[in-house]
């Protein structure tokens, strides 16, 4: 559908539903304690009815310069000019297409209300049991809510009044406190959530994000950790506005399957501040510019260059065939000779990726962008095992576009 076409077709929807649907929305990002600027579109696709919300984000691909497309550097100048006009969308599924993580977002553990990361964890980290509690979930398109007792436990080394561990059909997923309560001090901090244990710091920007920006591989960080083990003394500041007068920083890319948390981030900037998102909040605290200033310098005298590297990687091209276990994509429509296409195999295992097939929003011929996590199993068939989601694409005079 072209994007005029599109809009005109928003035009027409009935103001009842689109109302009640926002109600729906808005009743859901209150309990989930999350907020996005969106619009929305709406339709029943065979036997599945879903609702979408959308925001449009553009993102140009030149010949040889697009790494959220190209899983290998070598095969960088395979593509054509083009750009990917990428929405980034989330579709409500009706309850029976949903994962348990995303049905049961809440759950209620002695008071204090501890809310989903949709993160999977290892049973390496997970502690002693807590007990079990009541979880909370809502089916936005039959309006109904749910409960479900699951069992608790705390996260090793981890204060489990911070995050916890639920079992949820024989896997652990981690909760955190919906409470924003940062520690009095930064030591409080690297004691409540073990950072050092926890976090491995390793790649980092210079002044922000974005492909102009210089990128860097830490070789190592124990040094780092223990200065800012020495700042532990270091107080609390409020972070709101911070952000305006930042000034020259370093930013590190902050993953954790321990606090279920992927590609946040930790800054450290010349004028003193530790701030990071990798938690319930912003996290702000004043370590002051000699500490700030011996990290930075350690930085970057330690690393190697680095290339930008998106937030997701992506694979765009043709459904050439749907099986029960995977769906082939061939990017060979993208290249400049067709004979240099590369054919994935996306895995299906996993309702997130099955729900696209069963709904019929994946069909042989179609054009898409499948976004995903983790490597490329070349020894497999192109093998993509951790896909994120699918969106329907249109190729027209060398553009690839996202309908939204």
């Amino acid at each position: 559908m072209k994007k005029k076409e599109w809009n005109e077709g928003l035009d027409h929807l009935d103001p009842d539903i689109v109302e009640k649907y926002v109600e729906q929305k808005d009743r859901l990002a209150r309990q989930r304690k999350m907020s996005k600027a969106m619009w929305l579109r709406f339709g029943a696709v065979a036997a599945c009815f879903v609702l979408i919300v959308s925001a449009i984000v553009v993102v140009t691909m030149l010949k040889g310069d697009a790494p959220g497309i190209i899983p290998n550097p070598d095969n960088s100048d395979r593509y054509k000019d083009f750009t990917i006009q990428s929405g980034e969308y989330g579709i409500v599924w009706p309850w029976e297409y949903k994962t348990v993580y995303e049905k049961y977002y809440s759950i209620d553990v002695g008071g204090t209300e501890f809310i989903g990361q949709q993160r999977e964890l290892s049973a390496s980290y997970v502690g002693e049991k807590l007990g079990s509690y009541k979880a909370t979930g809502y089916d936005d398109t039959s309006d109904e809510v749910y409960h479900e007792y699951f069992d608790a436990y705390e996260i090793k080394d981890v204060a489990s009044n911070r995050l916890i561990a639920v079992k949820m059909e024989d896997h652990y997923y981690v909760f955190i406190s919906e409470k924003y309560n940062p520690p009095a001090t930064w030591g409080g901090v690297l004691e409540e959530y073990s950072l050092p244990q926890y976090v491995k710091l390793g790649r980092f920007s210079v002044d922000g994000d974005g492909k102009e920006k210089a990128y860097h591989i830490l070789n190592n960080d124990e040094y780092i950790w223990s200065v800012l083990s020495e700042a532990e003394n270091a107080e609390a500041a409020n972070p709101v506005g911070w952000h305006n007068n930042i000034g020259s920083y370093i930013s590190f890319t902050v993953t954790s399957e321990a606090f279920g948390i992927y590609k946040r981030a930790m800054y450290i900037t010349e004028s003193g501040y530790v701030w990071t998102n990798a938690f319930d909040g912003e996290y702000l605290y004043y370590i002051g510019e000699d500490a700030a200033g011996k990290i930075i310098k350690h930085a970057k005298d330690n690393s190697t260059a680095a290339e930008f590297e998106p937030y997701n990687k992506t694979v765009a091209g043709k459904v050439t065939e749907i099986t029960d276990d995977y769906i082939l994509v061939d990017d060979s429509v993208l290249c400049k000779d067709p004979a240099d296409g590369i054919t994935y195999k996306v895995m299906l295992d996993d309702v997130k990726i099955s729900r696209y097939v069963e709904c019929d929003f994946v069909k042989v011929g179609s054009t898409v962008v499948v976004s995903y996590e983790g490597d490329i199993d070349t020894k497999s068939g192109n093998a993509i095992s951790k896909a994120i989601d699918i969106s329907e694409g249109i190729i027209s005079d060398g553009d690839v576009l996202i309908p939204e």
